[in-house]
Order: structure tokens, then C-alpha cells, then sequence
């Protein structure tokens, strides 16, 4: 059931059915922005004195004699809150709220040019406000649903690009493939196997690219789905890095582990969590220059999260592009060959699956110094710790 909202009670001391109306119209003159006054007997109320109704009563019983030879010079309010009929509700109300509050309760003047034309009054202020909040809604729903449809619309687009660029791309490189291994005999001269290689190579390169854009507007979109299951973390970095030890011997790049045998299994999605991985090491050994190394560490966090930490002695980011780097299609450098990294979208791509999983990605890093990122799986996502690592 909702409640009334505390916030919207203001104690103020109630008054007494036999008080007497001077100590009323005391009260009402030591507070200016005093509306009510409760009347209250025994703990009960039994009335409300409204300031308006009580002065109004006071000056048709008495104001007549009193003030039947006075000026209303004496009695006017000699800075009032004087308003430009162009101004805009959100102004005004900004300037009530620092200016001059009383004009809630008192109005206000309104003018062109500076000469009066009319007051404005509370009651049209507050309609005139709510009109304008009405509009602003209206506003951004449609401009939510604008961004809806237009993101659906990208979505769309995007997978059917892909799809319809892989196509080609798949014969390219089956194609590329047959002339580079020389499948039906010799091609004559052996430039043009190294051709083909090249072709091939450039071929699973976009191919990389179009998976990797792809993957991107299905989060964006919000239609990537986890397929969890019960995993070892331990295995899972074991059979990543069989996968990226070829491209570390091209590298020279030496690959160094250090995982905690200790580590309980884990819920996650086994795929998106070596796409993580496999992101993280191809990077690291990409910016690790000959003879440098690659590090990855599994440990549990005093919290009893999982983390992931891998370390590279390469070139290090600028800390003015540690944020840029996490943003889709942003790179911080060159890689050492001066060739195309990709579609910078590898750690983007990792941070929102982390982030699926509940996790974070965070990088530390200086530039020259090398670069360390941590990915940290929560310790709700362990599972029972009555299974084994074996039964993964």
C-alpha cells in the first residue's frame, strides 16, 4: 500500500479553539510563508485556520475603521517578484526558488518592455508547470522510442551485413586456401601462393571483424543470452592458452601462469568467458614486443570473488587513453608493425560480458610500463562447493 510521504509533513505547533486571534495574526505575521495553522483540542484537531480566509476576515470586521484613512503604500510588498512575459516556466521557477520564494504564495508581476501587463498568479504558475513537465515527457518518450526503434533498426542492419558479407568471405577464404596449399598442384610461380597466404590471412582477419561488430550490436541490443554452466577456471584458462601459444612462439612472446589449484568451479557461460580470455591474451601478446612476457594469474579475492589477471610487459596505454580504449572502435596505438589492429571492440567486447556475468574488467596500466587487466567474477557465481574441479 503506498503511504503518505513523511517529507510532506511539516510539525508545525497547532493552536488551541480558544486562543485568542491576536496570537494568530502574530503568528501569521512572524512567518510569511505560513499557509494553515491546525486547531487542535485534547490531541485532536478540530479545525484549520487558512491565512488567506483569516485576513481576509479580519480586514472585512475591522479594516474598514482601521485602514479607512491609509495609504496602501504603507502596507505593499516594495520588492516584488517582477517577471518578462518571454520568459520561460523553467526560468521563472528557478528564479522563485532563488529570489524570492514568498511568490509561490504572493504571485507575482508579470511585464513587456517593462510595463506591467498583468500578475501572474501560484495557480497559473502551477499549471503552466505541470503543462511544461507533461510536454518533457512526451518529449523524451518519443525520443526513447525514436532511440529504440533506430537501435533495432542498426541491429538489424548489422546482422544482416554480416551475414550476407560472411557468405562471400567464407568462398574467399576456402578459395585462397586451396591456391596457397596448392591442393590440385602446382600453381607456377610461387608468388601467387604467397598471395593466396595473404589473401587467407586478410580474409579470417575481417572475418574477425564482422564476428567482432556483430557480437557488439547483439549487447547493445540486449539479445545476448548467457548459456551458463559449471565450469573449472583453471580449464578454462589451460585450453585458451593452447589456442594463443601459436601466435606467442611468432611473437616470441614467453606465456607465464600462476593459478591458484585451490580455485571452487564456477556458473559462467564456458564460451563468452574464453572469448574474454582469448581477447585479453591475443592483445597483450600483440603490444609484447620480442622477447617480452605475458602473465596470467587466477586467484580468490578476500571478498571470495574469482580473479583473472593478465600481464603484459609491452608498450603500456597513456593514462589520458586508459577510458578511450574501453569505448567501441577506440585504440590507443599502433600496434609495433604499424598495421590495422582490428576493430577495437576486443575490450569493450569483454568488459559487457564481464558485466552479463556481474563482473567487472578494470586496466591498470602506464605507458612504456605495460599493462595489467583484472577481470573479477563475483562470489555469487560460485557453484556448490560440494563438486570437484574434475566434474567440469
Amino acid at each position: 500500500m503506498e503511504r503518505y510521504p513523511e517529507s510532506l509533513i511539516l510539525p508545525l505547533p497547532p493552536i488551541r479553539p480558544d486562543d485568542p486571534c491576536l496570537d494568530v495574526h502574530k503568528r501569521f505575521a512572524d512567518d510569511k510563508d505560513l499557509l494553515s495553522i491546525a486547531v487542535v483540542e485534547d490531541g485532536n484537531p478540530v479545525g484549520l485556520v487558512n491565512r488567506h480566509e483569516f485576513l481576509l476576515e479580519m480586514s472585512h470586521l475591522f479594516g474598514r475603521a482601521l485602514y479607512d484613512k491609509r495609504p496602501i503604500g504603507l502596507l505593499m510588498d516594495k520588492t516584488p517578484l517582477i517577471v518578462d512575459k518571454d520568459e520561460t516556466v523553467t526560468a521563472l521557477n528557478e528564479r522563485i526558488l532563488g529570489e524570492k520564494p514568498a511568490a509561490l504564495l504572493q504571485g507575482f508581476i508579470i511585464v513587456s518592455g517593462g510595463r506591467y501587463i498583468g500578475v501572474g498568479t501560484p495557480l497559473a504558475l502551477l499549471k503552466a508547470t505541470t503543462a511544461h513537465m507533461a510536454r518533457k515527457a512526451e518529449a523524451l518518450r518519443d525520443a526513447s522510442h525514436r532511440a529504440e526503434e533506430a537501435n533495432r533498426a542498426k541491429s538489424q542492419f548489422l546482422a544482416t551485413m554480416t551475414h550476407e558479407l560472411r557468405t562471400p568471405l567464407n568462398a574467399i577464404l576456402g578459395f585462397s586456401e586451396l591456391i596457397r596449399d596448392q591442393h590440385f598442384g602446382p600453381v607456377g610461380d610461387s608468388r601467387y601462393a604467397d598471395y593466396a597466404g595473404d589473401i587467407h590471412v586478410s580474409g579470417q582477419h575481417l572475418l574477425r571483424i564482422i564476428h567482432d561488430v556483430l557480437d557488439m550490436a547483439r549487447i547493445d541490443a540486449g539479445k545476448v543470452e548467457l548459456q551458463e554452466d559449471v565450469l573449472s577456471v583453471e580449464r578454462s584458462i589451460v585450453e585458451t592458452l593452447r589456442l594463443v601459444q601459436p601466435l606467442a612462439v611468432q611473437a616470441r612472446v614467453d606465456l607465464r601462469t600462476d593459478i591458484d589449484r585451490h580455485l571452487p568451479l564456477l556458473r559462467a557461460d564456458p564460451v563468452r568467458l574464453k572469448q574474454v580470455l582469448l581477447n585479453l591474451l591475443t592483445n597483450a601478446i600483440k603490444f609484447t614486443g620480442p622477447g617480452g612476457v605475458v602473465s596470467i594469474r587466477a586467484y580468490r579475492d578476500r571478498d571470495g570473488a574469482i580473479s583473472i589477471a593478465i600481464a603484459d610487459t609491452g608498450v603500456g596505454i597513456p593514462a589520458d587513453k586508459l577510458d578511450l580504449v574501453l569505448e567501441p572502435f577506440s585504440q590507443a596505438h599502433q600496434d609495433h608493425g604499424g598495421s590495422a589492429q582490428g576493430s577495437g571492440l576486443g575490450l569493450p567486447i569483454s568488459k559487457s560480458l564481464m558485466e552479463l556475468h556481474g563482473g567487472t574488467l578494470a586496466i591498470e596500466s602506464a605507458e612504456g610500463a605495460g599493462t595489467t587487466v583484472i577481470v573479477c567474477l563475483p562470489a555469487e557465481r560460485i557453484a556448490d562447493s560440494g563438486l570437484s574441479a574434475a566434474a567440469s
